[in-house]
């Protein structure tokens, strides 16, 4: 790993998120100087401003040009979590994942900025055919998330500046949310698996993908790339049912929904969601997403370039990530 730490200060947004609040920690533990840039500095979801003299809490909007000149300042390395992964509109989308890119890099191209790291998206790439999708080969996403976090990758290229891209898999692990329901269906003895489950796809466990970040700060054979991350292997539903099951310790049934049957609840909480005028879990645009045949990736080049290997397998991240619910009450123990 590159020695950088002592001298090097980052400017972290997305830090009071699930991966940004884990990231956080470890920049500190590595040494690094954190900046991390949040909206409400007084809701932070998770402690990072408990992390010591390290880190210092910046408010800021980065949808807003405002401050950012401010927050840039001394920086040499910008990580960009934050982001919308569910939004009603496309505008909202593009705001977050691309128009954020483009207000940042500005304050970046000011401050003398050596390398701007992003956290794309697989679904930039759009999915995979017979074989995982490699990082060159034409990207075709299927919805407004991918295809706005493409368009960030695109405002990153045309700027002047050493970037380095991640297109991670679906990440798992303590503190997401995002999987918690397969893990409460998982608990209810129930492994629901939609259509006949063969629709592939990779995955990564969160302290994983957080070392491959590591790995590409300030390491010239980072500077612009873009790069696949996932653990290596590919899995189809009923692999990652199976890896929930073993993990709680728990014998399910198999509760198969036919894909026309997801069809309609995609199309129903479209109309919740204009009613309430918020973003569903399980929208039309997930349940596009869900319908591809293979969401796998290939992650040779980064395994070239940074050497990258990964720690965890599916079955220990989803070990670890049931035990921390758990331990934390969001499910309850056997």
């Amino acid at each position: 790993m590159q020695n950088y730490s002592m001298k090097t200060k980052i400017l972290l947004t997305g830090g009071t998120g699930f991966i940004g609040s884990y990231l956080a920690e470890e920049l500190v533990k590595n040494g690094y100087s954190v900046r991390a840039l949040v909206r409400n500095p007084d809701k932070l979801r998770w402690p990072i401003d408990k992390l010591g003299k390290s880190i210092e809490i910046f408010k800021g909007d980065i949808t807003n040009s405002i401050g950012l000149d401010q927050a840039v300042k001394d920086v040499k390395v910008i990580i960009h979590i934050a982001g919308l992964t569910k939004a009603l509109s496309y505008e909202k989308f593009y705001l977050a994942n691309a128009k954020s890119c483009e207000l940042l890099l500005n304050a970046a191209d000011k401050n003398k900025v050596k390398q701007f790291i992003f956290f794309s998206s697989i679904a930039a790439g759009g999915p995979a055919g017979k074989n995982p999708k490699k990082e060159n080969e034409k990207e075709n996403p299927v919805g407004k998330y991918g295809l706005t976090k493409l368009k960030g990758e695109y405002i990153i290229r045309s700027h002047d500046i050493n970037y380095t891209v991640f297109r991670p898999s679906p990440v798992y692990g303590e503190r997401d949310v995002e999987f918690l329901p397969l893990f409460k269906a998982i608990r209810k003895g129930f492994k629901l698996i939609l259509g006949d489950g063969q629709n592939k796809t990779s995955m990564i466990y969160h302290k994983d993908l957080i070392k491959a970040v590591l790995l590409s700060i300030l390491n010239k054979n980072a500077f612009n790339k873009t790069y696949n991350i996932s653990d290596g292997r590919v899995y189809n539903w009923i692999d990652v049912n199976n890896a929930a099951e073993k993990a709680v310790g728990k014998k399910c049934r198999n509760l198969k929904l036919p894909m026309f049957s997801g069809i309609l609840l995609g199309n129903i909480n479209h109309i919740i969601e204009k009613i309430i005028n918020k973003p569903m879990l399980l929208n039309k645009e997930k349940l596009r997403e869900m319908q591809q045949k293979s969401w796998a990736v290939d992650t040779s080049l980064i395994q070239k370039d940074l050497g990258f290997t990964p720690d965890y397998s599916l079955e220990q991240g989803f070990e670890k990530t049931f035990k921390w619910y758990v331990e934390n009450g969001w499910i309850k123990g056997l």
